[in-house]
């Protein structure tokens, strides 16, 4: 695995990572919650392997996350169970709660847009940003990187309602 910071805005810090098998976390935020863009290069993780990725995102605090790329619908299931399982009795509290989405079909831009612009919900306002990618190469990772620079140049919700 592999994280670094990649830019600021002037919602916070953005760091972008990657991560090969085996699949891991470690938050760069030492705990903190963050935001998550899941962007999954790989067609070859098995049930497991995004079990135990699941269960390390939400442990290390991602109270949201945007899933893109390959069955993204099932790492949004995926990061539910494992925030539900947080709790024995699969009720974990509210001040916990992980806000999961997922994007099969629009472009990463889009995605990414959304990330660092709508990723906020009652209780949880993001501060900390972590887009990761799962499998794949140097090409997916530097897409990633074009896709949060491109979203950041574009601005937020209002800057975008101008440019509408």
């Amino acid at each position: 695995m592999q994280v670094e910071p990649l830019l600021r805005t002037e919602r916070g810090e953005v760091w972008v990572g990657w991560v090969s098998r085996p699949f891991g976390l470690l938050s760069p935020f030492g705990g903190e919650d963050f935001a998550l863009m899941l962007h999954v290069a790989a067609d070859d993780v098995t049930v497991e392997e995004q079990t135990a990725l699941s269960e390390a995102i939400v442990a290390e605090g991602c109270r949201y996350a945007i899933c893109s790329g390959h069955e993204a619908s099932s790492w949004d299931d995926s990061l539910d169970y494992a925030f539900l399982e947080t709790d024995a009795e699969l009720d974990p509290p509210d001040e916990e709660f992980v806000m999961t989405i997922w994007s099969e079909d629009e472009e990463l831009q889009e995605a990414a847009w959304t990330f660092l612009w709508a990723s906020d919900y009652e209780g949880f306002t993001a501060r900390r940003y972590l887009a990761l990618v799962v499998g794949g190469g140097e090409l997916d990772r530097r897409a990633l990187e074009a896709a949060l620079r491109e979203a950041v140049a574009e601005g937020g919700p209002a800057r975008r309602a101008e440019g509408a």
